[in-house]
Order: C-alpha cells, then sequence, then structure tokens
C-alpha cells in the first residue's frame, strides 16, 4: 500500500475535533463521525448539546464506544512506520552523486557505488567490483554466524542463570531443613525438659505427700488427745493415760531424721548452650592496691585454650577514678579472629552468706585478643564497706567472674583450634627431640647456660676461655694380647655416648641418680642397687647391659646439670694429676699418654681387677666413693690379689684419699709385689 493511501484511511481515524489520534473514540449515532471522548464530553459540556460536524442535538450518553477504532489506529500507524523505513531504506540504498541504486562493491576501495560510478566516474578506474548482492550475503552469512555464536553464549548463560536459581533454591531448602530440624530438635528438649521436670516434680510431690501424711496423722492425734482432755473425767482420764502414752510413743518411735528429704536440685543441663567456666579472684589489702591506682590482674582462667583474666582498677578508671570500682574482662590469648563470648562479673556479699545480696553484671561482647570489656561504675567506693562487700578485718575483696560461648558450636570451635596449637607444639616438640637424638648420636650435642662470649665444654662444663683438659688414659693389661682402654679424651672431642652411664653416675651426686639414668632413657634404679652391685661381672654380662639401654631424648635441665657436675670431676682429674706429678709419677701419667703395668701372671682376683678396664674404671671409681663415704684412708679397702703366685711380680695402680680431712683430694699409689 503507497504512502497516500495510508494518509487517506488515516485521515478518517482522526478526531474532527482535535484533528489528532483518536484516543477512546465516540461516534456520532447522527453523522457517524468519530472523536475523542474527552473532546466531545468538553464540546458537549461547555458549549453546546449538539454534534460540531452535523448540528443535530446530541446528549453524552448518545455516543457510541468505537473500541475497534483504538486497533485500527494501530495496524494504520505500524502501515506509516513501515513506509517510512522503505522511504529512508531506498534513500539509503542511493548513490549520492547520481541518485541511482547501489548495485556495485568496489573491492579496491571497499565501497559500494551505483553502475555509473563504476563506469564514467573515473575514481574507480582499474580497481575490481563484485556485485553488491553477492558481497551483502557474504557479511550476513557472516553475521548469522556470530548470532548463532551469541545465541548459543546466551543459552549457557541462560543454563548458568537457572543453575544458579536451582542453587537458590537448594540453599533455600537446606535452610529450611536446618530450621525443621533445629524445631524438631528444641521441641525434643523441650520434651526432654518437660520429662526431667516431671520426674523432680514426682519426687518434690512424693516427699510432701509423705509430710503431709505424717503433718495429718499429728493433726488427728492432737485432735483427738485434745477431745480426750475436754471430754473425760478424771479417772477416765487415769484410766486412758497408759493408752494415749502409748500413742505419742509409737509417734516419736519413727526419727525425724527420716522425714528430712534431699533436695531436688533445681537446674536443668541446656543442651544448646555450655555451662559458665568460672573463677575466684581474692583482692587482699584493697586498701594498699587502692592507693597504688594500678590496675590488678588475677591469675588466668583456662577455657578450651583461651586464656581469660579479670583486670580491676581498685581505685577506678579513667573519669571515675576515686569513686567507682572498675572491672574488665580480658582476652589475653585465643583465635585471631573476633568472636563473641557472654561474661559474668559478681562480687561476693561477705557480711551474710546470702547469695541473693551478691552484685552481679552480666554482658555479651564481641573480644579480640588483647582487648577488655567491662564495667567502669561495677560499684562505689564509698558504700564497699558499708554494704558488706569489703571485709574491714582481712581487707579483702571477692570478686567471682565467669564466661562462656554463647553456643556449643562456638566452643567446639575453639577446642579445635586448641587441638590444632597443641599438635602444632607437639609435632615441635618431637622435631626437637628427634634432632636432640640425632646430635646425642652423632656426638656433637651443645648445651649454651653462659650469658657471655664463653662457650661451654657439653660433657665436662669448662670454657673454651679456660685452661685446656689434659686427657688421662689408664691401660691395664689382663692377659696376653688382652688389654682394655678407658680414655677421656680432650674438650670437644669427648661424647656422652662414649662414656658409660653407671661409671657417669657414680662419679656424681647420689641426689641426681634417677635424673642420669633417665637421661640415657635406662630405669630409675635405687642407689643402693648401685652400691650393692657384684664385686666383678662376667665378660657376657658386661656385653650385654649397653644392650638393654633404651636410649630416649635427653632433658635439658638434666644435661645442664650434668654438664655442672662433670666440671667437678674434671676440676677432681686435674688434682690427681697434680698430686702424680708431684710424687714423681707425673712423667708416667700425662696427657696423651698411658699407664701400662703388664704382669706376666696373674691371679683370679687380678683378672677381675683387669676387668675393670673393660667396664672403663667403674669399679674402681666405685671403690674410691666407699672410701670416701666410709672415711677410710688405708689402701686395705682397694680390691687387689689375696695371694701371690711364686716367680710372680705385680703391678696395681689404685686411688686413695690422700687424707681424712680432705676427702676430695686423691693419689695415685703405685705397690709392688715380688715374691
Amino acid at each position: 500500500m503507497d504512502e497516500q493511501s495510508v494518509e487517506s484511511i488515516a485521515e478518517v481515524f482522526r478526531c474532527f475535533i482535535c484533528m489528532e489520534k483518536l484516543r477512546d473514540a465516540r461516534l456520532c449515532p447522527h453523522c457517524s463521525k468519530l472523536c475523542c471522548f474527552s473532546c466531545i464530553r468538553r464540546w458537549l459540556t461547555e458549549q453546546r448539546a449538539q454534534c460540531p460536524h452535523c448540528r443535530a442535538p446530541l446528549q453524552l450518553r448518545e455516543l457510541v464506544n468505537c473500541r475497534w477504532a483504538e486497533e485500527v489506529t494501530q495496524q494504520l500507524d505500524t502501515l506509516q512506520l513501515c513506509n517510512l523505513s522503505k522511504h529512508e531504506e531506498n534513500d539509503k540504498d542511493k548513490c549520492e552523486n547520481h541518485h541511482e541504486k547501489l548495485s556495485v562493491f568496489c573491492w579496491t576501495c571497499k565501497k559500494c557505488i551505483c553502475h555509473q560510478c563504476a563506469l564514467w566516474g573515473g575514481m574507480h578506474g582499474g580497481h575490481t567490483f563484485k556485485p553488491l548482492a553477492e558481497i551483502y550475503e557474504q557479511h550476513v552469512t557472516k553475521v548469522n554466524e556470530e548470532v548463532a555464536k551469541l545465541r548459543r553464549r546466551l543459552m549457557e548463560l541462560i543454563s548458568l542463570v537457572q543453575e544458579v536459581e536451582k542453587n537458590v533454591e537448594a540453599v533455600r531448602g537446606a535452610k529450611d531443613e536446618r530450621v525443621r530440624e533445629i524445631r524438631n530438635a528444641v521441641e525434643m528438649m523441650i520434651a526432654r525438659l518437660d520429662n526431667h521436670l516431671k520426674n523432680k516434680l514426682i519426687t518434690l510431690m512424693g516427699q510432701k505427700t509423705s509430710l503431709t501424711q505424717e503433718t495429718e496423722l499429728l493433726e488427728s492425734l492432737l485432735q483427738e488427745v485434745e477431745h480426750q482432755l475436754r471430754s473425760c473425767s478424771k479417772s477416765e482420764l487415769i484410766s486412758k493415760s497408759p493408752e494415749i502414752l502409748l500413742m505419742f510413743q509409737q509417734v516419736h518411735r519413727k526419727p525425724m531424721q527420716s522425714f528430712v528429704t534431699t533436695p531436688v536440685p533445681p537446674d536443668f543441663t541446656s543442651e544448646l548452650v555450655p555451662a559458665y567456666d568460672s573463677s575466684t579472684f581474692v583482692l587482699s589489702n584493697f586498701s594498699t592496691l587502692r592507693q597504688r591506682a594500678d590496675p590488678v590482674y588475677s591469675p588466668p582462667l583456662q577455657v578450651s585454650g583461651l586464656c581469660w583474666r579479670l583486670k580491676v582498677y581498685p581505685d577506678g578508671n579513667g573519669v571515675v577514678r576515686g569513686n567507682y570500682l572498675s572491672v574488665f574482662l580480658e582476652l589475653s590469648a585465643g583465635l585471631s579472629e573476633t568472636s563473641k563470648y557472654e561474661y559474668r562479673v559478681e562480687m561476693v556479699h561477705q557480711a551474710s552468706s546470702d547469695p541473693t545480696k551478691n552484685i552481679i553484671r552480666e554482658f555479651a561482647s564481641d573480644f579480640e585478643v588483647g582487648e577488655c570489656w567491662g564495667y567502669n561504675r561495677f560499684f562505689r567506693l564509698d558504700l564497699l564497706a558499708t554494704e558488706g562487700y569489703l571485709d574491714r578485718q582481712t581487707d579483702t575483696l571477692v570478686l567471682r567472674y565467669q564466661v562462656r560461648s554463647p553456643t556449643f558450636f562456638q566452643k567446639c570451635r575453639d577446642q579445635c583450634w586448641y587441638i590444632s596449637q597443641l599438635e602444632s607444639a607437639q609435632s615441635s616438640y618431637v622435631q626437637q627431640i628427634n634432632n636432640l637424638k640425632e646430635d646425642l648420636s652423632d656426638g656433637d650435642l651443645e648445651v649454651d647456660c653462659l650469658t657471655g662470649d664463653e662457650e661451654v665444654n657439653p660433657l665436662d662444663g669448662s670454657s673454651t676461655s679456660g685452661s685446656s683438659t689434659a686427657t688421662i688414659t689408664a691401660v691395664i693389661e689382663c692377659g696376653p694380647g688382652v688389654s682394655s682402654r678407658s680414655s677421656r679424651r680432650a674438650v670437644g672431642t669427648s661424647s656422652l655416648l662414649e662414656i658409660d652411664p653407671v661409671i657417669l653416675i657414680e662419679l656424681l651426686d647420689l641426689k641426681d641418680r634417677s635424673h642420669m639414668e633417665s637421661l640415657w632413657g635406662m630405669q630409675p634404679r635405687p642407689p643402693t642397687l648401685l652400691h650393692n652391685q657384684a664385686p666383678a661381672l662376667t665378660r657376657k654380662e658386661r656385653e650385654r647391659r649397653p644392650q638393654a639401654v633404651r636410649r630416649s631424648a635427653p632433658d635439658s635441665g638434666v644435661l645442664i646439670r650434668l654438664k655442672a657436675q662433670m666440671a667437678e670431676v674434671r676440676s677432681k682429674m686435674c688434682d690427681v694429676k697434680g698430686q702424680l706429678e708431684a710424687r714423681g709419677l707425673g712423667t708416667d701419667v700425662r696427657a696423651g699418654q698411658s699407664l701400662e703395668m703388664a704382669p706376666s701372671k696373674t691371679s683370679p682376683k687380678q683378672e677381675r681387677m683387669c676387668g675393670l678396664g673393660s667396664v672403663s674404671l667403674r669399679r674402681t671409681l666405685d671403690v674410691v666413693e666407699k672410701d670416701l663415704r666410709n672415711g677410710s684412708s688405708s689402701p686395705a679397702d682397694v680390691p687387689h690379689s689375696s695371694r701371690d703366685s711364686p716367680g710372680t711380680s705385680e703391678g696395681v695402680v689404685y686411688l686413695a684419699p690422700v687424707s681424712q680431712s680432705q676427702p676430695d683430694q686423691f693419689s695415685v699409689k703405685k705397690k709392688k709385689k715380688v715374691v
């Protein structure tokens, strides 16, 4: 349909009053002209009661409502838009220079032109041309492909949106399910509480019934006795007196203790909220603390790995100083994140034992590590003594504080955090123990207990800045081809594992014997067992004994004590060396040398004496210790051969005290027996 036809039809459906498009069309019943309802109503009410077109009398109620006119006007608008777009399209597809239809595409210039521009324009000479329709189809194909991709992308996005919506529904359903579970759980908890209440009430009602029955029995008995007293004559009362007294005896036969009932506790266990963890803080010398005006901290309260303490200002804090007691609760250790906790601070009324007079403040706050929450104005200072909260005789104030997690879930979370902290600490300790074991096995253990630059030898406690330690080596020939060596090497080359634990224990004080044995992982043995050992052990027993020692990680404190005691042993050994040199034997016992005595023939006791070398001089040092404890100065107690074989000579080296007044000094005597 051409543009003129559309315009002519549109004129028919135009209001003859406002000459605009019809709005809520009405039809005149006389001339059948269309007009807007608002226009004709204004005309009929303000101007004349007749049709403005045909001048016929007309009332508002006589107008015909044309509901179909709106649809016709919409279709006419659509036709007009289509014609307009086609007209614009035709104008766009025409050449600007020749006003001809664009039908050629210049491939060289990438431009749409008309046939006149291609043939006679002169601007496209030698260029490559293609039909515009072909190029249009190619572009349409590419655009359609991209549109298809976009549609697929759109479908994927719609699918993702649907999945998100499903997830939202699932989350809401899960929440509703949890709500139902919580409601069911709460209903069950309430039912259990009702059951507990019922059981307690049954117990209390039973107690009450028993007491009520006894009370009614006594009341009836009293009424009966009073009636007898009022109604009976003297003779009758005298005759009934034994019966009445018998009734009284029967009543008193049941002791009052049988009516004393155990109170039923009024507490009910909560399955949602954990119980409070409490601690008591007693402020002694309150007046002195108040004069100092410094905060006072209570002992820590450990709860699920969290560390709480009470922070009290005896003279008040800040602007309330001197007027109010300030009390705060501090979280000194715990989780790094902020969490809410419920706390209660109670000041005990010491003048009476009535708990209802205690001052209680409770609240819930969000705590961080190192943060305090409490009350600046907890209680007036001038009323502490007069109200009975401050004991004037002992000058003490008692505060009781309680704290808890608001739910069991949060308490379990705190406990899980504490468990992880303990596991981390345990793994660290295990690693340290393993490292210490490796150091012990490698002989490279270092114990630094000095504060200066002086380095301590981990075995004997000597420092690198002091004098060097001499090396003492004792070699005792036990027979042809058999020798035993016990050496103490220089500082820095010794190892704890190279020293027999039993010998080391014998060298040290007996008070630390159990600690020393635990250092090597041995079971603690009483001192009497070490003193009363057999004089000599067989070779198999000596070889078997180290295998029974179970090694474990040593204690650092024991190592430090071992270091100090080894220093004493080192000092004693140096004294022995000095006395040997003073007696002319210094040339035989020197650092790096050995004192050798090889008897050609030995007795059984001499062989046992030679066995001392195989256990690193343990028995010799044991004898020295016995001499020191018994106070003997003669070498008679030293083990030696009781009888000599003919034609043999014997050399025995033993240690003996120089004098009884100086039991810590030793001398080495060389005794030679010739038969």
